[in-house]
């Protein structure tokens, strides 16, 4: 309440002090002294030119003010027998109304000042808030586009990787194949795809249950992506069944590298639980050439596995095109 009252306690003591040199100049009025006159005009008129500057951004005080400093004195002097005297009482009126359209104009400019300085303030507060917000905003897009990126990749994942072992999925494996069947056709190069499978996977689910075949399945893989070159592509073919595709690799030297995975399988102890397993896997491999269908080159690797199995497990074969017009078609394993 106090911070109310005071500029209106400021304003009333303004005109107070106004009134009271207004009153000043009548009652020490004198025409044998005119000297005196002078100076008491001159202080008069110098605190209605200062009463207009100081309060020209408050009009009404500063109005009221010029009118009781100068009124009283203005119409001692036009009723004053001398007429230098008269003269100066018209001229301070004159001068009274030039004051009030010169204090009228500070306070339309001031105004307009304090209003631009207030709006620019308003706008620095708001473009300060602005900024906050897209802050906030930006901080907020980023941490959705992070979620979003997460999600994406998670989706990704899941398309493109088996969920049990996290090698690539049967669907990957057939796109890698059609991108390096593409790759070998236009440069008239040559890769090798073996087919693996874990031997007797039956039995360790029969006896173990499907808990600790889904262990044995995802250690065997640990074991076999130690092999797998960034160039190369691991995927699970279905069930116990991998497939390998050796990029730019000859047969000889893909059988050389699959024989080496195998024994590293059928030499490590899978451990379940309490107790540890030995499995081995056999492997079937076949050449892709320039020109074959993809599925022709998976028929191929399948029968070099039928014949691993055959032939007592835990071997690598490999068949090219003539032997495989030799051999049954794979209807077991």
């Amino acid at each position: 309440a106090g911070d109310k009252k005071w500029p209106y306690l400021l304003g009333l003591t303004v005109i107070v002090d106004g009134i009271a040199w207004g009153l000043a100049g009548p009652l020490l009025f004198t025409e044998q002294y005119p000297q005196y006159q002078m100076i008491l005009i001159l202080f008069i008129i110098v605190g209605a030119a200062a009463a207009t500057i100081t309060f020209a951004s408050w009009l009404g005080v500063a109005l009221t003010y010029i009118a009781v400093i100068l009124t009283p004195g203005v119409i001692t002097l036009l009723n004053a027998e001398w007429d230098t005297y008269r003269f100066l009482g018209w001229a301070g009126l004159v001068f009274g109304f030039v004051l009030f359209g010169l204090a009228a104009t500070s306070n339309h400019t001031i105004t307009r000042m304090l209003k631009l300085r207030f709006d620019n303030e308003r706008l620095v507060e708001n473009l300060s808030e602005s900024h906050t917000q897209m802050s906030q905003l930006n901080a907020e897009l980023r941490k959705n586009n992070g979620a979003l990126q997460k999600a994406l990749e998670k989706i990704s994942m899941m398309a493109t990787r088996d969920e049990l072992t996290n090698s690539h999925n049967r669907r990957y494996l057939m796109e890698f194949l059609a991108r390096e069947k593409s790759r070998s056709d236009r440069t008239n190069s040559v890769f090798s795809l073996a087919v693996i499978d874990l031997d007797y996977f039956k039995r360790v689910n029969d006896s173990y249950g499907h808990i600790v075949g889904d262990d044995v399945l995802k250690q065997v893989v640990n074991v076999i992506q130690r092999h797998v070159r960034a160039t190369d592509c691991f995927a699970r073919f279905g069930g116990e069944e991998f497939a390998l595709v050796y990029s730019a690799t000859e047969l000889e030297e893909a059988r050389q590298s699959a024989d080496r995975l195998r024994h590293e399988v059928s030499a490590t102890a899978l451990k379940c639980d309490s107790f540890s397993i030995y499995t081995s896997v056999s492997i079937g491999i076949a050449e892709f050439r320039p020109g074959e269908d993809v599925a022709e080159l998976l028929r191929r690797a399948d029968q070099a596995l039928y014949v691993a199995k055959s032939s007592g497990r835990d071997r690598v074969m490999v068949l090219s095109r003539d032997q495989l017009a030799a051999q049954p078609d794979a209807e077991q394993k």
